[in-house]
């Protein structure tokens, strides 16, 4: 297991992802997802999807494996099994590690994300009314300044950062994107500049805003 793996397992096995508050957790339909890690050659790729445009939500779209949360399953067994219906991943071949932060998207969802270590290599077997293709992406590009993009977006009263990590392969964006800077940060510490100059920005305004 490379250094980069077992920094991710050490971080996520501190941190409780937090979830939204009830007022408003209660308004969506609970979701998730399933942040997959491998290692391939010395290096660490997340796996992403593209959706087909025959889903309900999200046509066309970069995402994690996942879905909404069927009654009577936990978060944690919805995500496995969208991941096994989606790309063949079987649960048992999964080595989740944490769960991160509950994130809202604008479809009225709630998406809880793990993430979890899959085997490499690899046989997927894709759902084409699902999926159209994976698209396995460097962990390593995620930090590099020149693919990242900041954009303010209104959303629930406030303008909220809208993250793109603009790879050649494919732009992760939206809630997905959400989820890789989560991850990063809880890992690494590291957030984009753009996007840590927002944070302190609101923060010396918050400040300001109590005297």
């Amino acid at each position: 297991m490379t250094d980069h793996l077992k920094r991710i397992r050490n971080a996520l096995k501190e941190y409780e992802g937090r979830p939204l508050e009830a007022p408003l957790r209660e308004r969506l339909t609970a979701s998730a997802v399933l942040a997959p890690l491998y290692e391939a050659e010395g290096d660490v790729h997340l796996l992403f999807t593209l959706r087909s445009s025959k889903v309900h939500d999200h046509k066309g779209q970069i995402s994690f494996p996942g879905g909404k949360r069927e009654e009577g399953e936990t978060s944690l067994e919805c995500a496995l099994r969208e991941t096994e219906e989606e790309i063949g991943i079987h649960p048992q071949d999964v080595d989740i590690i944490g769960k991160l932060d509950e994130v809202p998207v604008i479809s009225n969802h709630v998406i809880t994300p793990y993430v979890g270590i899959v085997p490499y290599p690899h046989t997927l077997t894709v759902n084409p009314d699902e999926i159209e293709r994976v698209i396995p992406l460097p962990l390593e590009g995620f930090f590099d300044p020149a693919i990242y993009h900041l954009q303010l977006t209104p959303f629930m009263g406030r303008n909220v950062p809208v993250h793109f990590f603009r790879f050649p392969e494919a732009t992760v964006w939206g809630a997905t994107a959400r989820i890789v800077v989560k991850l990063l940060s809880t890992a690494y510490g590291f957030l984009p500049e753009p996007y840590r100059e927002v944070l302190e920005r609101e923060k010396r305004e918050h400040k300001a805003a109590r005297g």
